[in-house]
């Protein structure tokens, strides 16, 4: 039945095989998939999907939570093929940086005992401190300029995160330069975390 494999995305060229993988020809695209039972959750089949990349296997990437059944991922094969061509030229040899600036909030531990106006006023000054270290967490990772790259920007709770489109090749030079400029960063009240080379989920168009 082809609703028990989980599909990880799609190929230009045939692909090796590893252990867990298996593949099928769409047109000129080759769909990725893994078993449902390998693939029991979002962590699961993004795991699946690094070891794809790590295999050096040019592919657009499936959203591990969306859990896409074969008979989907051929119907969009069949739909999009062209557009789908087209991404992985664009995407050839890249992959996804991840930087996040993470800041601990300044308030959860007030508000856990203040009352009335005290826990008014802990959440404004808390809100207004978040506020600042936002901004500041942002100016840095634009100074990084990271080479014209493409990148894509989230901003959830106490951190900012930037996932940067780059060149395989590139990693190690990217990741001095980024150091280099974490060095002469005088933000104490952040931390910098990197990660990556993942696949490039943020940068694949939806279909």
């Amino acid at each position: 039945m082809t609703a028990s494999r989980i599909v990880l995305g799609w190929a230009r060229d045939r692909p090796a095989r590893t252990a867990q993988m298996t593949t099928r020809k769409v047109g000129s695209l080759f769909l990725l998939m893994t078993t449902a039972q390998t693939a029991a959750v979002p962590r699961a089949i993004m795991h699946q999907q690094v070891r794809c990349f790590e295999n050096g296997i040019d592919f657009l990437p499936t959203a591990p939570a969306g859990n896409m059944t074969e008979t989907q991922g051929v119907r969009l094969a069949e739909t999009h093929e062209r557009t789908m061509t087209a991404e992985l030229a664009r995407l050839k040899g890249k992959g996804q940086l991840n930087l996040s600036m993470n800041w601990e909030s300044p308030t959860d531990r007030k508000l856990a005992v203040s009352r009335g106006q005290d826990w008014l006023r802990a959440r404004q000054h808390g809100h207004a401190v978040s506020d600042h270290r936002r901004r500041r967490a942002i100016a840095f990772l634009d100074q990084c300029k990271f080479n014209g790259w493409d990148t894509c920007t989230r901003q959830p709770r106490n951190r900012v995160e930037r996932d940067v489109l780059m060149p395989r090749g590139e990693l190690e030079d990217a990741l001095s330069h980024i150091r280099r400029q974490a060095a002469d960063c005088d933000e104490n009240d952040l931390a910098l975390a990197i990660t990556g080379l993942w696949p490039p989920f943020s940068f694949v168009k939806p279909f």
